[in-house]
């Protein structure tokens, strides 16, 4: 249907940490049921505590793959440039008011005395 239901999770901490600990299991197990040709799947325990009795969607096994996926995941931009352009502009700006700041004090004391 692609209903923005069918792409949610409800979930609370407590939830989510059982579903995370069911899929660490089956990531642990994925290389001997992918080299065991009679077992293609693993089971997860879709009547476990982490899942709602109200739910209607229920995740009841994983099919492991062996290989890699079509597009790799590209790695995160790293523009440390850019990063180093922003920290020393703005030390620059803060250096620039504490000499403007200083400069106007030491003006005022001259112009009084």
């Amino acid at each position: 249907g692609g209903g923005p239901d069918e792409s949610c999770v409800k979930a609370n901490k407590a939830g989510l940490q059982m579903f995370a600990a069911e899929i660490l299991k089956a990531s642990i197990n994925s290389q001997s049921i992918i080299d065991d040709k009679n077992k293609n799947i693993i089971t997860v325990d879709y009547n476990a505590e982490w899942i709602d009795e109200d739910s209607d969607t229920f995740i009841q096994y994983i099919e492991p793959l062996e290989g890699t996926r079509k597009k790799p995941i590209p790695p995160p931009e790293t523009s440390y440039w850019k990063n180093e352009l922003i920290k020393y502009s703005l030390a620059f700006v803060f250096l620039l008011i504490v000499v403007c700041i200083i400069t106007g004090i030491v003006t005022i004391v001259k112009t009084i005395f």
